[in-house]
């Protein structure tokens, strides 16, 4: 319950920095990935939020060493919400498996999160 409470409250805490970095500007005013800016637990649970206005969702996402951008990681357990505010399509990134240190971002469907 407690880790529940702690994950919601930080993604609400983190839902006002809807930042991401692509090419793609249209893209970019339209879909984001919500991290948690302060970092995660090497052991603990890990979730990222998908949120877009178009109706896409990620089949898989991967993690990405920021000083190699060597992907460290591929997964596809995603996890759909469906709309919630403004978004269409939300999902919840689980990486809680992944455990090596350092300084990484998602990218998920040509979407980046925030780095570091």
């Amino acid at each position: 319950m407690k880790n529940k409470y702690f994950l919601t409250i930080a993604l609400l805490s983190i839902s006002c920095f809807l930042i991401s970095f692509t090419s793609d500007k249209r893209k970019h005013e339209q879909t984001w990935i919500r991290i948690n800016l302060l970092g995660y637990p090497t052991k603990g649970i890990k979730v990222a939020v998908w949120a877009s206005k178009t109706d896409e969702t990620p089949a898989r996402f991967e993690i990405v060493e920021k000083e190699t951008g060597k992907v460290v990681y591929t997964s596809s357990r995603i996890k759909p919400f469906g709309s919630y505010g403004p978004f269409k399509q939300t999902a919840r990134l689980n990486f809680s498996d992944f455990n090596k240190q350092g300084n990484f971002y998602i990218r998920a469907n040509g979407i980046t999160s925030p780095c570091c």
